[in-house]
């Protein structure tokens, strides 16, 4: 499979990977040799807590993503599927359990072996058996943080109080857990700063989202899954901070120039579920089209405005409206806010494989997008890292009569 080419983007994550995750891994390898703690967390997982205890975090889901874009990873869904795990499992899973069966070549040395695993229930079923396979393969303890489902699709505000209860229930166990293996207490000063500092990054990347409301958006789809990296990996940080400083700043710079992501922007869309990590310049098929993605799903999804005076309620508050722990009209309110904040000519609606749970109702949001505000979704299958479920050719025909049905109904809505 030859390397996609892809267009220029932002200068502030131009050569993101060696730049930033490289040497990202890199420091988590030097935590591990110099003896520190290393984790490893799974996606929704309030990774604050554990910055506070000086435990280095490390993402699998992020590294699977690494593989994705780096090609490798076919090459180690099938060293997993060799050894009994089903092609039907999400590829995340396989191929980073398939690096760890077979690491000799495994990007960046792969990754720094974990003291710990942690997974949430609030992201996927699969994060439950996935964090028992590793926490047995390396044999180090594992937490799962188990909370409710946010049942009612209420808001943040308006989350019922015996569901934020057991939440910080659940953060209170995960804090006597930290402090029985690494036979320490708790600094809450550390905490709260830990809050704070995550609290700007994820004001900062919630501004740039902000900004991408623009006509014309400054910043494309392979711009903010790169950039995402720091939301999620080590949101208490200061280099989260520094980098959303300097991202916020080169995109504000291009709205107040007019400049977009495209010469002519023709058709704005939002983006629901992952990317095709193997082929992220397939966005610049769709610019080519002067269809531009001015927004993801998953980059609001992980995120979310904190409160450092009330730092266990204020993670309990963010993770229980997660996009994946909410019901069906939750995620319809927040498709109809995106549709008229951003200015949506249509919606595409992958329909991954790899992570069948997020792709639940998609047909009825296309009915829905459709009846309310008489946009057009395109339902797309692929996978965000086995490239063998994706046909670029089937894609791109089905994007050019999708492209069309804009235009449509572009055509017969009335003009603001």
């Amino acid at each position: 499979m030859s390397k996609p080419s892809r267009a220029r983007g932002l200068e502030t994550t131009k050569g993101f990977f060696r730049n930033y995750v490289r040497p990202y891994f890199e420091e988590g390898h030097r935590a591990k040799e110099e003896g520190k703690p290393v984790g490893w967390f799974f996606s929704t997982f309030p990774v604050e807590i554990a910055q506070a205890f000086d435990v280095y975090p490390i993402w699998p889901e992020q590294y699977a993503c690494l593989q994705g874009a780096l090609q490798v990873s076919v090459k180690y869904c099938e060293v997993a599927e060799g050894k009994g795990f089903s092609k039907d499992l999400c590829s995340y899973a396989r191929n980073t359990i398939g690096s760890i069966l077979d690491p000799k070549e495994a990007p960046l040395g792969g990754m720094p072996k974990p003291d710990f695993i942690f997974a949430a229930s609030t992201a996927c079923d699969t994060h439950l058996k996935w964090s028992q396979v590793l926490s047995r393969m390396f044999k180090v303890p594992y937490f799962y943080l188990d909370v409710p489902y946010n049942v009612s699709g209420a808001d943040s505000q308006d989350l019922e109080k015996e569901y934020v209860e057991i939440y910080v229930a659940e953060l209170e166990r995960l804090i006597e857990f930290l402090e029985k293996q690494l036979d320490t207490r708790l600094d809450k000063n550390k905490l709260r700063r830990t809050m704070e500092t995550s609290i700007k990054a994820n004001d900062l990347w919630m501004d740039i989202m902000d900004l991408r409301k623009a006509i014309p958006c400054p910043m494309g789809a392979e711009d903010a899954w790169s950039a995402v990296f720091f939301v999620l990996a080590c949101p208490g940080s200061q280099l989260a901070v520094d980098f959303y400083t300097k991202l916020k700043d080169e995109v504000a710079a291009k709205v107040k120039e007019g400049q977009g992501v495209v010469p002519e922007e023709k058709y704005r869309v939002a983006w629901d579920n992952l990317p095709p990590w193997f082929n992220l310049g397939f966005y610049d098929y769709l610019k080519s089209l002067g269809v531009v993605v001015v927004i993801e799903i998953p980059s609001i999804t992980w995120s979310g405005r904190l409160d450092a005076s009330k730092p266990l309620e204020s993670l309990a508050r963010r993770e229980l409206v997660i996009y994946s722990n909410s019901t069906m009209p939750f995620r319809i309110r927040l498709m109809d806010r995106l549709v008229v904040e951003y200015s949506l000519d249509g919606f595409m609606l992958p329909t991954n494989w790899g992570c069948r749970f997020m792709s639940i109702g998609n047909i009825d949001l296309r009915n829905t997008l459709y009846e309310r505000h008489g946009i057009p979704s395109l339902i797309l299958d692929l996978d965000a890292t086995d490239w063998r479920l994706f046909s670029e050719e089937q894609a791109k025909v089905r994007i050019e009569g999708f492209v069309e049905a804009m235009e449509a109904a572009k055509a017969t809505r009335p003009r603001k």
